[in-house]
């Protein structure tokens, strides 16, 4: 520990440390409290002890030099901690930071002041090096974090890291960095820090982390007075499982039998770190121990029966004879066993947990083990979304990076097929009822891949939800269907849950000797099999936990009588029971049931939990103590699991969403309390830069549950803009209501990648808000704080100016391009169906921007689509000849029309109140249908050669469709009758698009008919109906639209709108003559 605050010669006047001008140092009496300060927090801390005789205070640059070499020398395996406490000069190059010492000369730096630059490169130059965590509370220390990335030293060779007290361009006031320090220590003592018990050591971005929150709490931003300034340490550039050996993490435990589940539990962390996080093998191993706690998942193994279920998964996975289907479905209610079929088959096939997870091994007969599978990828879907799981798939398989428009299904077949090998990889996904959009997670995702089953396939576990998931029951329904855990008969289950229990009780007090654990479990078995919602397995687990809590033995009457019907009744048994002794308990329960993704820190917890605390009348609920959050998690452990977060930081969650869902039921409407416990009062300032990770990728989530006003709130706050995660923005950005929030939401929309940190993020969100015009908010973002220097420049103005704010989405994985669109309403929400060329039709919810459904079964590309206003159906034609008719409300096939050679176009329409579609082909026939029954009602003929378009118009109250072909004319029939009423002979050879307004429009206007000549004409439908207005354009127009103000029209890759302002209104004229290219009466 170094600290100079005492200088031989004191300049004259206010002293400024970054001008060499200055004639001495001036004196800083705060640096010895502080140091000694920080040396009492150091030396109670376990293992740690002060070189020498303590402190180096106000010694002499050899003195100083004479302990640095000494210590350098005798670390003997163990680890260094550097503190330097004082002035910080820097000089011309930005990579070098000086201290003065008492002795030092203010004209001669290099010669006589501490190099701190030095410092680190003998550090890292030198072989033996012990790692060495530099604490620098100097003006401008930030530049020692400039020189390590100037040294370009590998994150797996480092040898020092650096905290540092300000950046580079910042001062440090008051030694407050060494006082935060010294008060986070004393709290990493105490354990308040919750860093994960899997790490050894205290990772040194947590560290630095709290220490800048702890100099916010001693000096709030934004009060008047407050001095700036920002910690920033040393950049990590590679996800590295372990931390550097600096300060001993007190949650990790010293038993040996703990440090033996430690380092299991950290072996299986690490390669779910290196690997892919979507993995989540303590989830897998838990769930096949049949044991919820990862730590009792590795003293063996009390997984039973289910070995009928067990030999077909096992004979899907081997397919001996290669006449499995690619797609197995698992299905049942919850606590069937679901997540444990699964749990042991992955943990006997996934090439990395097969080797740490030999308590499931021996548990399962050699006979009926699978086997290793090298290509095979497991995820735990709950809260991940299409791209996480996509992202896990990818890592796991060894896939390589994204490419530019990140992952999709036909991204992932591609690597596949880059990669030949002779068997297929294998995608095993647990839990799809609890992921993040999981409609599209099947029908974008799970669907496609094992539709390749050449490449892939894919065996999946969901709640039997089968009329939210219509198209993955469908499909799975190949071969023997899916495999059901609900269709087990009674007598094989309650034996399976009688064996389940006797191992559950064997070592609980009053249960091992004689009969006793037999009998109760045999009661207890046949109730649970008896019961439709009792959920077996996790019910005789969490029930076998609480029995043998009691302390004393029940008769077999007396267990059954006790057994809750249901797994929140069983929640609500412990919950009553164990309340009294703590009264924080439900609320941090229910905290704990509001976070999302992988689980609410303990900060956070506490944060929250006093919305859920009922307090007196008038006045606000008492905060409660991390003695009071950390007593309830610890008490509900049972029900909990924990994971790390990217600062180190453990994650609370429930371990079934069952418990998830009971909790946030019993508290309706507590979004908006919730956000204000996360955020502060509505107008309150949020400190972003000191956010946990938690917050700046949840925010918007819990905004979203509290209202528009919330999303709004935060989209218009630049510091929450620039520090949260693009992923967690993107999902959110079409919820924005107000003028300005939807312009926000634009610019974050322009560049969702390649942002590597806040710092870089705030300058691209700077310039894309230059490119959409928007000044203010280019300032707004360029002035936000981070951990870095400022910006050089504000982005006034930018060339590429983007289109406009209106656009809410943008949708891809259209296979290969859509052949046409149709918009529909399904229960209330505006959703667009796309005709692919691959044959799949898709419907999207256009609130969201999520894709819903992925409607299969035409064989080659579908050309035309419709949807019936006011109904959840779509009619689609497709180059297979067929016309199919679609349930929109649940995903599933209708019907399927025959359409005639090549159909080619669609309407639809409503007559005499019933459903209607018109269908034309390539075989010159129109063709009506009533959709009801799926009866041809008229063939129309009349068209020489194809027709390709068709569409809807409202004649005199009277429905009519209206038909274009490579004859040139548009024909306009009554449907009711099934007769031709016009015929319209614009004479501009073949109709290539074609639009009907449903009601007269100004002057008359009802059709648009575009024709090969690249003219657009426009008709009223009168009786005396002549040639109408006639408008040029540059290329063909390929398509048309019709509103009360004005023609949309597509040519080439553009897209123009005319006024009716603009346009001319039809009138009675004489035709004009045919010609190469006709003379236009109006030009757009």
């Amino acid at each position: 520990m170094v600290g100079a605050g005492t200088f031989r010669a004191a300049p004259a006047g206010e002293w400024d440390p970054g001008s060499p001008a200055a004639p001495g140092f001036a004196d800083l009496p705060c640096v010895a409290p502080a140091v000694a300060e920080l040396a009492r927090a150091l030396t109670r801390l376990p293992g740690v002890s002060l070189h020498g005789t303590g402190p180096l205070l106000d010694r002499s640059l050899e003195e100083i030099g004479d302990a640095w070499r000494l210590a350098l020398a005798n670390t003997a395996g163990r680890s260094l901690v550097v503190h330097i406490t004082g002035h910080g000069v820097t000089a011309t190059s930005r990579t070098t930071l000086y201290v003065p010492v008492p002795d030092t000369d203010p004209r001669r730096l290099p010669d006589t002041a501490l190099g701190v630059h030095r410092w680190l490169d003998a550090l890292e130059d030198n072989s033996d090096t012990a790692p060495t965590l530099v604490l620098l509370d100097v003006c401008g220390a930030g530049r020692a974090v400039v020189h390590q990335l100037a040294q370009q030293v590998r994150a797996r060779q480092r040898k020092a890291w650096v905290i540092a007290a300000a950046t580079e361009d910042e001062r440090a006031y008051g030694a407050r960095f060494t006082l935060a320090t010294a008060a986070v220590l004393d709290r990493l003592r105490e354990g308040w820090l919750d860093v994960s018990p899997l790490l050894s050591h205290v990772p040194v971005e947590t560290l630095a982390e709290e220490i800048d929150r702890e100099l916010a709490r001693r000096d709030p931003p934004g009060r008047d007075g407050s001095l700036p300034q920002t910690v920033v340490r040393t950049s990590r550039t590679e996800a590295t499982a372990e931390p550097p050996p600096f300060f001993p993490n007190p949650a990790h435990s010293d038993d040996p039998v703990a440090r033996l589940h430690g380092r299991v539990e950290r072996a299986l962390w690490q390669f779910a770190t290196e690997a892919d996080p979507g993995l989540d093998p303590m989830h897998f191993l838990s769930r096949a121990s049949g044991r919820p706690i990862g730590g009792q998942s590795l003293t063996g193994c009390l997984f039973t029966g289910r070995g009928p279920e067990r030999a077909r998964f096992t004979r899907w996975l081997d397919d001996p004879a290669g006449t499995e289907p690619p797609l197995l479905l698992v299905t049942g209610g919850p606590g069937t066993g679901k997540s444990a079929l699964l749990g042991v088959t992955v943990c006997l096939t996934h090439p990395q947990l097969r080797e740490v997870t030999g308590t499931v091994r021996s548990r399962i007969p050699l006979r009926e083990r699978p086997r290793e599978h090298r290509r095979l990828a497991a995820v735990h879907a709950r809260r991940r979304t299409p791209a996480q799981v996509m992202a896990s798939v990818a890592g796991q398989l060894g896939l390589g990076a994204a490419p530019g428009g990140g992952w999709t299904a036909a991204a992932l077949l591609d690597r596949l097929r880059s990669a030949p090998s002779a068997a297929p990889a294998v995608v095993v996904v647990d839990a799809l009822d609890e992921a993040e959009r999981p409609e599209e997670l099947v029908d974008g995702v799970l669907l496609p891949l094992a539709a390749a089953g050449q490449l892939c396939r894919v065996a999946v576990a969901t709640r039997p939800w089968r009329s939210r998931f219509p198209t993955l029951f469908a499909a799975a329904g190949d071969g023997e269907g899916p495999l059901d855990l609900d269709a087990v008969q009674r007598d094989r289950l309650e034996q399976e849950l009688a064996g389940y229990l006797e191992e559950l009780l064997w070592t609980a007090p009053g249960y091992a000797a004689g009969d006793a654990g037999r009998e109760v479990s045999a009661a207890l078995a046949a109730q649970l099999a008896g019961s439709a919602d009792s959920g077996g397995f996790l019910m005789a687990g969490l029930f076998a936990d609480h029995l043998a809590g009691l302390g004393h033995p029940l008769t077999p009457d007396e267990a059954a009588a006790l057994l809750p019907e249901d797994l929140p009744g069983m929640l609500e048994l412990h919950l009553d029971s164990l309340e009294q002794q703590n009264g924080w308990l439900r609320p941090v329960l229910a905290a704990v049931a509001h976070g999302h993704g992988q689980g609410m820190p303990f900060d956070v917890v506490q944060a929250v939990a006093p919305a859920f605390r009922t307090a007196r009348p008038g006045a606000a609920p008492e905060p409660p103590s991390r003695r009071d959050i950390r007593r309830a998690l610890d008490t509900a452990a049972f029900y909990l699991r924990t994971s790390t977060d990217t600062d180190g930081r453990q994650l609370y969650r429930f371990f079934h969403q069952r418990l998830t869902d009971h909790l946030r039921a019993c508290s309706p409407g507590a979004a908006p309390a919730v956000l204000e416990r996360l955020l502060g009062p509505p107008g309150s300032a949020a400190a972003w830069q000191l956010a946990p990770p938690y917050l700046l990728r949840h925010a918007l989530d819990h905004a979203a549950e509290a209202g528009p006003a919330a999303v709004d709130a935060l989209l218009l706050d630049p510091g929450f803009l620039v520090h949260s995660s693009p992923e967690a923005l993107a999902p959110h950005l079409h919820r924005a209501t107000s003028p300005a929030a939807v312009v926000n939401a634009a610019v974050l929309r322009t560049s969702t990648t390649g942002h590597r940190g806040p710092e870089a993020r705030r300058a691209l969100l700077a310039v894309d808000a230059a490119r959409w015009g928007r000044p203010a908010l280019a300032e707004a973002l360029s002035t936000t704080p981070v951990a870095g220097p400022g910006m050089a420049a504000v982005p006034r103005w930018a060339t590429d100016g983007l289109t406009h704010p209106a656009l809410r989405h943008t949708l891809g994985g259209l296979g290969g391009g859509a052949a046409a669109v149709a918009a529909a309403d399904i229960a209330g929400r505006p959703h667009a169906v796309t005709a692919g060329h691959d044959g799949t039709v898709r419907v999207w919810d256009l609130a969201d921007g999520t894709l819903r459904y992925a409607l299969m079964g035409h064989h080659g590309p579908v050309t035309s689509v419709g949807a019936p206003p006011g109904l959840p159906l779509a009619v689609t034609a497709g180059y297979d000849g067929t016309v199919r008719v679609w349930d929109l409300a649940d995903g599933t096939p209708r019907r399927t029309l025959d359409g005639g050679a090549w159909p080619t176009a669609v309407a639809t329409a409503a007559v005499g109140g019933r459903p209607h579609a018109v269908t034309a082909g390539h075989d010159g026939t129109v063709r009506v249908w009533d959709l009801a029954e799926g009866a041809l009602l008229h063939t129309l003929e009349g068209h020489h050669g194809p027709v390709g378009e068709v569409s809807i118009a409202d004649l005199r109250g009277r429905p009519h469709a209206l038909t274009g072909g490579e004859d040139g004319t548009v024909r306009v029939w009554d449907l009711a009758e099934g007769s031709l009423l016009h015929t319209l002979d614009g004479r501009q050879g073949p109709v290539t698009a074609l639009a009907a307004a449903p009601a007269p429009l100004p002057g008359g206007l009802r059709v648009a008919v575009a024709g090969e000549d690249r003219t657009v004409r426009l008709w009223d439908l009168t009786p005396d109906s002549a040639a109408g207005t006639l408008l040029a354009f540059p290329l063909p127009v390929g398509a048309l639209a019709l509103c009360e103000t004005g023609l949309l029209a597509g040519f080439g890759t553009e897209t123009a709108f005319l006024s009716w302002t603009d346009t001319t209104a039809p009138a009675p004229a004489p035709a004009p003559a045919p010609a190469p290219a006709p003379a236009p009466e109006e030009t757009p």
